[in-house]
């Protein structure tokens, strides 16, 4: 009984506990991932509804200046750009929680812009109002999506290059050993 206690059971204990902490510690993880991978779509479902609409833009600037007269792709246009809005204002509400306050902000801002957009008199003052604002509004949710995501290039990460030996100023836990490496491989090519 006595060896069971001495030495079994501590062993059995550590193994419980280590476990315990490995599945917590994974579980963790697995959840962070998950949400980072949530705010990811979130922010690329935004960012594609308002550069679907920065081309309905553009695309019926074209057709405008074509001089072309079709009622049909003048409804097009407007039923792209509907579906593009519609897109953004489902996304924003469907995600809200997964982006930050501010670029929460700014979606709501660009919605009101283009809200207010359809009170402008002539074609030129409502185009140009809306495709600065989307520009903008664009432009500014790439930036704080980078910011949300914690996306920035590490430097080091930049100068690493694929053989150790080439680059002197980082040194890999395995270039010391590179050289057993190759002469393990010459040596099996010649039979030794």
């Amino acid at each position: 009984m006595e060896y069971i206690l001495n030495n079994i059971l501590p062993g059995v204990v550590v193994a419980i506990i280590a476990s315990f902490a490995t599945v917590r510690l994974s579980i963790k993880r697995f959840r962070s991932e998950r949400w980072w991978e949530r705010k990811t779509d979130t922010y690329s479902k935004l960012v594609t509804s308002i550069h679907q609409m920065i081309a309905c833009c553009e695309n019926h600037k074209e057709y405008v200046e074509s001089g072309a007269e079709d009622s049909n792709a003048e409804k097009r246009f407007e039923h792209e750009f509907i579906a593009a809005k519609g897109q953004m204002e489902k996304t924003l509400e469907a995600g809200s929680f997964f982006i930050s306050s501010d670029s929460e902000k700014v979606v709501q801002n660009l919605k009101r812009d283009l809200d207010e957009a359809k009170y402008q008199s002539a074609f030129d003052d409502n185009f140009t109002y809306v495709f600065e604002s989307l520009k903008a509004g664009l432009s500014e949710i790439q930036r704080l999506a980078k910011k949300g995501l914690r996306f920035s290039p590490k430097p080091l990460i930049l100068l690493w290059r694929r053989l150790p030996d080439s680059n002197r100023r980082i040194t890999a836990l395995q270039a010391v050993a590179l050289p057993l490496g190759q002469a393990a491989v010459f040596g099996a090519g010649n039979g030794i």
